[in-house]
């Protein structure tokens, strides 16, 4: 049984990261088209899309 948890978290895993890259992507194209826009703030979208990247792809502990 201990192996079946393991596959199943490491599939769940994988799954969280391409959903963390998908939605990371989207908000950084969708922040850097609105900054230069000036009635619709778009750094929100750029702090969240690097932090969902940063959340795949932290290294250390």
């Amino acid at each position: 049984m201990s192996a079946w948890v393991d596959e199943l978290s490491q599939t769940f895993t994988q799954m969280k990261n391409v959903v963390l890259v998908t939605v990371g992507v989207i908000s950084l194209v969708v922040g850097a088209v609105l900054v230069p826009v000036p009635l619709v703030p778009g750094w929100p979208f750029l702090l969240f899309g690097a932090y969902c990247l940063q959340q795949v792809f932290q290294t250390g502990s």
